[in-house]
């Protein structure tokens, strides 16, 4: 019974020291740098214009941080520029395909809306690029992002409509 017992406790010390380990790997600034230059090279990809982040911050057990986001347009001018965005979500959420963020915080954020020509904004290609295909038959949790709580700090939003003049 002390064999067992031996057994079971060094099992138990190994799965915490493996655990200990992935976290570790996880807040380490080149796995962050190599995931951030990973996710933010396919979404300018999809978008088709220029993505940035300039830092990105994961914190025990669920908290993420990017810093210094930019997003440019189709014109090459700005679109989004945000200073930090401050989330906590559910990683057990990600078993069943679901994306659960509990509090969203967007601070330091300069966004410039305006019209490209008469019937398209400069954000339409966001639009786009997000749209889903045409709806099939899929579970109605697959793929589900929800937010419960969205924190705005300091925002400034540049609005031009030259053709409503």
């Amino acid at each position: 019974m002390k064999r067992f017992w031996y057994i079971v406790g060094v099992i138990v010390v190994s799965l915490l020291l493996l655990c200990g380990m992935l976290i570790g790997l996880l807040m380490s600034d080149k796995v962050e740098n190599k995931v951030l230059q990973m996710v933010t090279s396919q979404f300018a990809s999809k978008l088709g214009t220029e993505v940035r982040v300039g830092k990105m911050e994961y914190h025990f057990p669920a908290r993420l941080a990017l810093k210094d986001i930019y997003v440019e347009d189709q014109q090459q001018d700005t679109l989004l520029y945000a200073g930090e965005l401050y989330a906590h979500f559910s990683p057990l959420a990600l078993r069943h395909d679901e994306i659960k963020f509990s509090h969203v915080r967007l601070s330091d954020v300069v966004a410039k809306v305006y019209r490209v020509d008469s019937t398209q904004w400069n954000y339409q290609f966001l639009v786009d690029a997000f749209k889903g295909e045409e709806k099939q038959e899929k579970s109605p949790l697959q793929s589900l992002i929800s937010v419960r709580d969205v924190q705005f700090e300091h925002i400034r939003l540049d609005y031009e409509d030259y053709s409503a003049q």
